[in-house]
């Protein structure tokens, strides 16, 4: 009977006993650059270097792994801590924000007002000996136990001072704020305490090539096993 005009004929059936054709494969993995760190048993070559080492990078779901070395995992060159595993620091901080003074105004105005004072009794003092002085010249052993009063008072004085000048400059000067720590220390820092990273993008790279080429020598491993030839007559040839 013929098919309506328009109408797409419907392809003959299989004849029995004919095999279909093998499922297409699904095709080489798909990597997803996230790998959680790991420390396994068996120590085996780095990726990097060809030592020996316990620790792995393993993806989800482990479609890909690599033995690296713990030191590899601090080069951002080679790996990063992945951003949602990476948590704020105290480094992390803005670099231009002064920091709080430890000591309270009210405190350096004291400190301010303590040495001014003793300036201007040291200046008094000076006066008094140098009064001291000129009265000796006329009597020496009159003088002679004033002037070791003085001094004795001026060496006292200037101790005070002294040890004052160094609380005072402790105060108003204090000792500056320890320098923030470069990127790459930083970024050591974070690597440290990372359980999960990223590769960086040409070592990525590297690895799906190789997952790729794996999975193409077992597919054409596979396709090949799963063709079969006819087998070659047995005998001469008939009517020879």
């Amino acid at each position: 009977m013929a098919s309506p005009a328009g109408s797409v004929p419907s392809p003959p059936p299989l004849a029995s006993g004919s095999a279909a054709s093998p499922a297409p494969s699904p095709g080489p993995p798909k990597l997803v650059n996230v790998y959680y760190k790991r420390t396994v048993a068996t120590p085996k070559s780095c990726f990097i270097c060809h030592r020996e080492t316990t620790t792995c990078l393993a993806t989800e779901g482990v479609s890909d792994f690599l033995y690296t070395c713990p030191s590899h995992l601090l080069d951002p060159g080679f790996a990063r801590p992945a951003p949602s595993s990476s948590t704020p620091s105290a480094a992390s901080s803005p670099a231009g924000s002064p920091a709080p003074s430890p000591v309270p105004r009210s405190e350096i105005d004291k400190v301010k007002q303590e040495y001014e004072d003793k300036q201007k009794r040291k200046a008094e003092g000076s006066d008094a000996s140098k009064a001291d002085d000129d009265k000796g010249e006329k009597d020496d052993k009159a003088s002679s136990q004033p002037a070791s009063t003085a001094f004795a008072l001026f060496k006292t004085g200037a101790s005070a001072l002294s040890s004052l000048s160094t609380t005072a400059s402790s105060h108003l000067f204090p000792a500056p704020p320890p320098t923030a720590p470069s990127a790459v220390e930083t970024a050591r820092l974070a690597a440290q305490n990372a359980r999960v990273f990223v590769l960086q993008r040409d070592y990525f790279r590297m690895r799906c090539e190789t997952k790729r080429r794996e999975w193409e020598k077992k597919d054409a491993k596979e396709r090949g096993a799963a063709w079969s030839f006819p087998k070659a007559p047995k005998g001469g040839l008939p009517g020879a």
